[in-house]
């Protein structure tokens, strides 16, 4: 059951997220896949370990599988989702590869799907911006510079760009 919600709301951050796009948002967009937007909020503490929300573009005529999302600065991470049952908000680690249909893109979100890495390192407050790789099942990857931002803050709300702060648009 916890399968079939996680796959659920993946479909709506996944696909929504290019539908609820303005006519012409991705007209201009590469073929390809490209990472249009990161943002890392850091935990409070060491118990609490950074969160990455990124915007994934699927310029690509095929379908994409993510399997793993990681930082030299901060190490491997998982991929987590937030799923409503019963009234009840969880957070679930989302299992096998993520996939982005082609000419879609994946928009994470706070209380959606996100990364939470495993292992943070403490000095990386003290940086503007930290290297992430999305690792893909075909053995490519692709990277970008992710904004570090301290924690509470909140993330940007990602329309192809607008007001991010980015230097993506």
């Amino acid at each position: 059951m916890h399968r079939t919600l996680i796959l659920g709301l993946l479909s709506v951050f996944i696909l929504g997220g290019a539908a609820r796009g303005q006519p012409g948002d991705h007209d201009a967009r590469p073929e390809g896949i490209v990472i249009e937007h990161a943002e890392i909020v850091l935990g409070a503490n060491e118990s609490h370990p950074p969160r990455a929300f990124v915007s994934i573009w699927n310029g690509t005529s095929s379908s994409i599988d993510i399997v793993s999302i990681a930082s030299n600065s901060l190490g491997r991470a998982s991929l987590r989702a937030t799923v409503h049952a019963d009234g009840v908000s969880r957070i679930r680690t989302v299992t096998g590869a993520m996939v982005i249909p082609p000419h879609s893109e994946l928009v994470m979100k706070p209380d959606g799907v996100h990364v939470l890495f495993n292992q943070p390192t403490p000095s990386v407050s003290d940086l503007a911006s930290v290297d992430i790789r999305v690792d893909l099942a075909d053995g490519t990857s692709v990277g970008a510079k992710a904004k570090v931002l301290p924690d509470g803050s909140p993330v940007t709300d990602h329309h192809h760009g607008e007001g991010d702060g980015s230097g993506s648009d």
